[in-house]
């Protein structure tokens, strides 16, 4: 009897489910519904979308259940499903309000619908590209009408691909996170905030080029960070790496100029976190490599786009967006305000600039519901609200790290996300709120670090509510008289 038992419970446990297998289970259901889903709103075959929404999920699925086994943190698998469902929501939003924005007859003049045309139109062309195009702009099409080609010429198609390489992102921070805090705690929070954060699901929507520079600036910084300091010897999977070549390319062929804060970033944690000199030589040879590439990027984009994009054309935009503030903001705009005109102007509005790229575009929460993608402002003030909380916990966690030697890890995340602020506020004249993107997982992993407890967090948290409160107050009145 006793023998009985024991194999009755043996045989139960193996046929037990895990989390993955009955997710996978889930999408047999799911995916036949998202089909007849699409079938009425979407015009065209169905057999390039379904094959990316399962590509996608299917995947997306199955990654998340090996993280969870490789960190040791099985419950990680559970978070499969928040990733079902952020497919959904990303279906929704372009079915409700993307693909009818892309397939009107309008002028093009924002951006990720100009991609998306023109993707269009270079796939249909054989891939050839029009003399004195910039690859800045040539790449991003390229990188979309790959995904066409394989897919379809839809957006349902660089909507999976995106969502899925910024899960991949999201794993990645979430693996680094574990490593530099040995704890468990705020792991599922993270992982789940990475991947449902309003304005982060609507740019994995669209075909912009927010999604893949975020995921290249996580797999090139912590990645080659994680090189460096040893973790990849110490239960990071040395497979992160295959990432860093193609992330290294689709930041050359999308926005090049990201790759100088990467470096940066890079060099920064190589001095200040566990510095020796071994260490500082490979950074510096990394350094080295990766600043050739980025010196190059001019000769470059010349050769394969027949571009004119220089640094110090980009440099010189810094302080031109000033002639043309009137076609965007009335003559009481706070943002007028802090359009620099010359470079010690840009230098001098750094710190406002940083905060107010975070916190765009409150306190401005009218919803204009009349135009067509109502749902950027909408998300993009959920989003700003989110951050407004995480930040006195971002100062608490950078006051910890910088303090104590012991928990200079943690400026793996920080320096990122300082650094590449900078970069955003510096590097563009005027305040758009998509650009922050880029600095979506360094602060929300920044924010879940240990800091400090009691008088001192109160007291970081006053100060910062304080200054928003003395803003507002300055907001009102600057508007009012």
């Amino acid at each position: 009897m006793r023998a009985e038992l024991a194999h009755g419970y043996m045989l139960s446990k193996q046929n037990k489910l895990g989390q993955m297998q009955l997710q996978l289970l889930a999408l047999i259901l799911v995916i036949p519904v998202w089909g007849l889903w699409l079938q009425p709103e979407y015009i065209g075959d169905l057999f390039g979308p379904l094959l990316a929404i399962i590509a996608s999920s299917a995947g997306g699925v199955v990654v998340i259940d090996k993280v969870a086994k490789a960190t040791g943190i099985r419950s990680l698998s559970a978070l499969g499903w928040l990733y079902i469902l952020k497919i959904t929501l990303v279906l929704f939003f372009v079915l409700q309000y993307w693909s009818p924005f892309v397939n009107q007859n309008i002028n093009y003049g924002f951006d990720p619908q100009r991609y998306y045309v023109e993707s269009i139109y270079l796939l249909n062309n054989g891939f050839e590209t029009v003399a004195g195009q910039s690859l800045r702009n040539v790449g991003i099409r390229y990188y979309y009408a790959v995904q066409m080609f394989v897919f379809g010429a839809n957006p349902i198609g660089p909507a999976m691909v995106n969502t899925f390489v910024s899960l991949m992102a999201a794993l990645l921070v979430t693996t680094v996170f574990i490593h530099i805090t040995s704890q468990k705690r705020h792991i599922l929070l993270l992982l789940g905030l990475l991947l449902i954060i309003p304005e982060t699901v609507w740019f994995d929507s669209i075909t912009g080029r927010e999604a893949i520079v975020t995921a290249s600036l996580v797999f090139i910084i912590l990645g080659m960070s994680s090189l460096l300091l040893g973790f990849m010897k110490r239960g990071i999977s040395r497979w992160w790496l295959s990432v860093v070549p193609f992330a290294i390319v689709a930041l050359l062929l999308v926005r090049p100029v990201m790759l100088l804060a990467a470096i940066a970033s890079i060099a920064l944690i190589s001095i200040l976190v566990a510095f020796s000199m071994r260490r500082f030589m490979r950074a510096s040879l990394l350094v080295a490599i990766l600043g050739g590439f980025a010196v190059g990027v001019p000769t470059l984009t010349e050769a394969v786009g027949s571009s004119t994009f220089t640094y110090d054309s980009y440099l010189g935009s810094i302080t031109s967006g000033a002639t043309s503030t009137s076609q965007l903001w009335t003559a009481s705009s706070i943002g007028k305000l802090f359009v620099p005109t010359n470079i010690f102007e840009s230098l001098l509005y750094i710190p406002i600039r940083m905060i107010a790229h975070l916190l765009a575009p409150l306190p401005n929460i009218d919803i204009f519901w009349e135009t067509p993608l109502y749902i950027q402002h909408l998300v993009a003030v959920v989003s700003a609200s989110l951050y407004v909380g995480l930040m006195p916990k971002v100062f608490s966690s950078a006051y910890y790290a910088l303090r104590y030697v012991e928990y200079r890890g943690l400026l793996i995340m920080l320096l990122p996300l300082f650094v590449i602020l900078v970069a955003v506020a510096w590097g563009q004249p005027f305040i758009h709120e998509r650009y922050r993107i880029m600095v979506i997982p360094f602060l929300v992993s920044s924010a879940l670090l240990p800091g400090p407890k009691g008088s001192l967090t109160t007291v970081i948290g006053f100060l910062w509510y304080g200054f928003l409160l003395m803003g507002s107050i300055l907001y009102v009145g600057y508007k009012l008289f």
